[in-house]
C-alpha cells in the first residue's frame, strides 16, 4: 500500500509543479502586456498631441469651406439679375415688332423678375443696377404703350347700330386671337405699372387709360348719330299742337342701342383686364358714350318743358325705357345705374310735374268754359282730354311709380321687408 500512495503524491506533486510554472509564465506575460501599454498609451498621447491641432484645422478649414460655398452661392443670386439685364437689354431695345412679341413680352417679364430680386436684396451696391433694370423696363412698357394703342386702333371703326339692330345681330366684339393678344400686352404694361408705383415714379395703370381713349371714342362716334337722331325728332313747329304719339323719338332706339353696345364692351373688357383693372376700364370707357347719353336727355327735357301739354309723354317713354334698363346694365356689369338714374332725374322730374300741369291747365280751361255747343257736341277741351288719357295709359308702368313717388298710390313693386 506504502509504494502506491507514495505514487499518487508524486504524480499530484508534478502537477502542481506545472501549474505553478504556468502561473509564473502568466505573470511575467502579464507584466510584459501592462508595460507594452504603458509604452502604447504614451504613444498614442503623444500622437494626440501632434494630431489634434491639425484635426482641428480641418474642421475650421471644413466651416471655412462651407462658408464661401455660401457665399458664391449669394453672389451667383446676385448677379442673375445683372446677367439678364444684360441679356434682355437687346431685344427689349430692339423692340415688339422686330423682336416678336413672344420673345419681348418673355424679356420683359425676366427684367421684372431681376428687379424684383434686386429690390429684396435691399443692397446699396444694387441701386444703380435697379435704376438700370427701371429704365430698361420703362423703355420696354413706353414701346409696349404705343403698341397697344395701335392694336386698339385696328378695332375703332366706328358702326351703325341702326345695322344692326334692325337686323338683329350680334354687336360686336374682339376676336379670341385679338382678345389674347391684348391681354398679355395689358398683364405687361399692369406689372410694369406696379413697379413705377412702388418707386413713386407713377402711380397709374396706363393701359386702363389708353383702352378707355380708344374705346370709349369708338362708342360715343358709333352712337353720335342716334343721339343727335333723337334731339331733331323731338323738334316741332309752333304751330304744331298735337299730342306726341308714343314711339315718334328715336330716343327708343338709342336706348337699345346704348345697352347692346355697353354689353358688347364689357365682354371685351373683362377678357382682357382682370380683377379691380376691368372694373377701372369699362367706366372710363363708357364715360363719354354715358356724357352724350345724360346731354342728350337734358335737351329732350328741355324741349319736353316748353311744350309740357303736348310732349310730356315723351318724359314718361324716356323713364319707362331708361328706367329698367339701368337695371339690367347693373346686373350685367355691376355698374352704371347711379349715373344713368342721375341723367334720367331731371326728366323723372318733369313727368311727375307734368301731372300736376295738366291736370292744373284742364281744370283751368274747364272752368273757362261759359257755354256748351247749342247742337250738344262735346267741346275740343273732352277731345283734347281723352286723347291724353288714352296716350298715358300706354306708360301705365312709369306712370304708376311717379304717382307712387308723389303718394297719390301705392307703387306697383313694392320693395321686399328686410328681415
Amino acid at each position: 500500500m506504502a509504494p502506491q500512495k507514495n505514487a499518487t503524491f508524486v504524480e499530484e506533486s508534478a502537477e502542481v509543479q506545472v501549474l505553478l510554472a504556468s502561473l509564473t509564465k502568466t505573470k511575467d506575460l502579464t507584466k510584459r502586456i501592462g508595460a507594452s501599454l504603458t509604452r502604447l498609451d504614451a504613444s498614442g498621447k503623444i500622437v494626440r498631441d501632434a494630431i489634434g491641432p491639425i484635426y482641428s484645422n480641418t474642421q475650421q478649414l471644413q466651416i471655412t469651406s462651407r462658408n464661401i460655398d455660401g457665399v458664391n452661392e449669394a453672389i451667383e443670386k446676385l448677379r442673375q439679375p445683372l446677367d439678364a439685364k444684360g441679356k434682355e437689354e437687346g431685344i427689349i431695345r430692339s423692340g415688339p415688332r422686330n423682336s416678336g412679341l413672344n420673345q419681348y413680352l418673355g424679356a420683359l417679364k425676366r427684367v421684372d423678375r431681376a428687379l424684383t430680386d434686386l429690390t429684396a436684396t435691399n443692397l446699396r451696391a444694387n441701386q444703380q443696377a435697379i435704376t438700370e433694370c427701371h429704365g430698361l423696363l420703362s423703355t420696354g412698357t413706353n414701346q409696349l404703350l404705343d403698341l397697344y394703342r395701335s392694336s386698339l386702333s385696328d378695332e375703332d371703326q366706328q358702326i351703325e347700330p341702326l345695322h344692326f339692330l334692325t337686323k338683329g345681330l350680334d354687336f360686336p366684339t374682339f376676336g379670341s386671337d385679338k382678345t389674347q393678344y391684348l391681354k398679355e400686352i395689358a398683364d405687361a404694361i399692369l406689372s410694369a405699372s406696379a413697379h413705377s408705383a412702388k418707386l413713386n415714379q407713377r402711380d397709374d395703370d396706363q393701359g386702363v387709360t389708353i383702352y378707355a381713349d380708344v374705346r370709349g371714342e369708338y362708342l360715343h362716334l358709333s352712337l353720335q348719330n342716334l343721339a343727335t337722331a333723337s334731339i331733331s325728332t323731338s323738334k316741332r313747329g309752333p304751330s304744331d299742337t298735337t299730342v306726341y304719339k308714343p314711339g315718334s323719338n328715336a330716343i327708343g332706339t338709342y336706348a337699345q342701342a346704348l345697352e347692346k353696345m355697353f354689353l358688347a364692351e364689357h365682354e371685351n373688357v373683362i377678357r382682357v383686364f382682370r380683377g379691380e383693372a376691368s372694373a377701372r376700364a369699362y367706366a372710363a370707357t363708357c364715360s363719354k358714350a354715358m356724357n352724350d347719353f345724360s346731354k342728350t336727355l337734358s335737351e329732350l327735357n328741355s324741349t319736353i318743358k316748353s311744350r309740357m301739354l303736348t310732349d310730356c309723354f315723351l318724359a314718361y317713354e324716356i323713364v319707362d325705357l331708361v328706367h329698367p334698363l339701368s337695371y339690367r346694365l347693373e346686373k350685367r356689369t355691376g355698374q352704371l345705374r347711379p349715373q344713368i338714374s342721375e341723367a334720367l332725374r331731371p326728366i323723372r322730374d318733369t313727368a311727375r310735374a307734368s301731372l300736376i300741369e295738366i291736370l292744373s291747365r284742364t281744370k283751368s280751361q274747364a272752368e273757362s268754359l261759359t257755354t256748351l255747343p247749342p247742337d250738344g257736341n262735346t267741346v275740343p277741351l273732352v277731345h283734347e282730354t281723352a286723347a291724353r288719357i288714352r296716350t298715358l295709359c300706354a306708360y301705365d308702368t312709369s306712370l304708376l311709380h311717379i304717382l307712387a313717388s308723389i303718394g297719390l298710390t301705392p307703387s306697383p313693386n313694392p320693395p321686399k321687408q328686410r328681415t
